[in-house]
């Protein structure tokens, strides 16, 4: 990890929907700005939630890359059971 990278939002643990949804937008906001690269996930970004408000999937994941050092970090969570992370690693 380099020091542009160890400033991302990381967290063990996702507790609501909110916080999920802020991350979510600060990665899309990084993505938008070549800041940061998208390498996938489950569905396009800020595209997690059906019309209705329904979630898209019960597992929902983006992997990113850092463009300066290559770090991949992950930001998943599980809509079913609740609960998430955004953590260094694939």
């Amino acid at each position: 990890m380099c020091e542009w990278c160890a400033q991302l939002p990381l967290t063990k643990q996702i507790f609501t929907p909110r916080a999920y949804e802020e991350i979510i937008a600060c990665i899309k906001e990084l993505v938008e700005q070549r800041q940061i690269i998208l390498v996938k996930g489950s569905c396009p970004l800020g595209q997690h939630r059906h019309p209705d408000g329904s979630w898209v999937g019960d597992v929902i994941f983006h992997t990113i890359q850092c463009p300066r050092c290559g770090e991949l970090f992950t930001c998943s969570v599980d809509t079913y059971h609740g609960g998430g992370s955004f953590r260094q690693g694939e």
